[in-house]
């Protein structure tokens, strides 16, 4: 038993100075790095989608990787002009394959029956927090949504987020509402 003490301490002293070592070169003295810059900023969001007034869902969404690209270009002005800051206020719905972060549009975007894309209306909900919404009435019968987005443009543009949901076959006059809720904080807040 003492032999293998004797292995032991050696080993766990190595390991403990390693992590030391580690600890110093990553902190005083070194290159900033993004955690060095302060309290980072924490996107928040869920969508909400009601059919004919009923909840269907309320999630959270995926923040693809070009919201990312547009929120750096719109804090920071990179490349834009003042005058080309488009709202990110654009909803479509679609019944394609979930969005995920690479999504760069909404895959079987609906255009049709009512239900294009359309500016939602917006509203404060306090400190960094607001929402868009757009209520749809359906001209077609059959048509299966299970796929939501929120865009830059009317058409084309950046697709910001993306969400889907369990599929919801809607019919002339059914409505179709969908509620991004959008919150902005500090991380820890």
């Amino acid at each position: 038993m003492m032999r293998k003490a004797i292995y032991l301490v050696p080993l766990v002293l190595v390991v403990l100075a390693g992590a030391v070592g580690w600890m110093l070169g990553n902190s005083v003295g070194s290159e900033s790095t993004k955690a060095d810059i302060g309290a980072p900023i924490v996107y928040n969001a869920k969508v909400c989608v009601y059919k004919n007034g009923e909840l269907i869902t309320c999630k959270p969404n995926v923040l693809t990787n070009a919201g990312k690209e547009l929120i750096e270009a719109y804090l920071a002005q990179e490349g834009l002009g003042p005058t080309s800051l488009t709202p990110v206020k654009y909803i479509a719905v679609g019944n394609g394959t979930a969005p995920s972060a690479s999504s760069t549009s909404l895959d079987s975007e609906i255009t049709d029956c009512g239900l294009a894309r359309a500016a939602g209306t917006y509203s404060d909900q306090g400190v960094g927090n607001w929402s868009f919404s757009h209520t749809w009435t359906c001209e077609c019968d059959g048509v299966t949504v299970s796929t939501t987005g929120i865009f830059n443009a009317s058409s084309g543009g950046t697709m910001f987020a993306g969400m889907s949901f369990n599929p919801s076959t809607l019919y002339s006059d059914d409505q179709l509402t969908v509620t991004w809720y959008i919150n902005v904080t500090e991380a820890g807040s």
